[in-house]
């Protein structure tokens, strides 16, 4: 398993909603809610793949997070991920998302380790 970094530890609740960044509208051109919503509570495990688009909208209790990143040649102890606000011109997040497409998935469950089930569920998509 790759080495990981940590982050903060984790208390209170935080509501993320992924696929949607602060400066997207909150409707489709449909109407439709953008992102996807829930509420992470202490004790709680999630994972996305790199480039996907999140923020957290709400927070109680003095929330913070546990944030672990494998070190895979992709990032360092000391940038363990690479924040981007998407400001670039469309040939460049192009590149990006390119860059964000070459990260591997899981090799092992975070929580269960080789036993786990996230390197079986995780799969590509698009």
């Amino acid at each position: 398993m790759p080495p990981l970094t940590r982050r903060t530890p984790s208390y209170g609740t935080g509501t993320y909603l992924l696929g949607k960044s602060p400066l997207d509208a909150d409707f489709d051109e449909h109407g439709n809610a953008v992102g996807v919503k829930f509420v992470a509570r202490p004790g709680d495990v999630f994972a996305w793949p790199a480039g996907v688009t999140h923020f957290v909208t709400d927070t109680q209790d003095d929330y913070e997070i546990i944030g672990f990143y494998a070190l895979t040649g992709f990032n360092t102890v000391e940038e363990p991920y690479d924040m981007e606000y998407a400001f670039d011109s469309e040939e460049e997040t192009a590149k990006k998302r390119e860059m964000c497409e070459r990260v591997p998935g899981p090799e092992f469950d975070p929580v269960y380790g080789k036993e786990g089930s996230m390197p079986k569920l995780w799969k590509r998509t698009g």
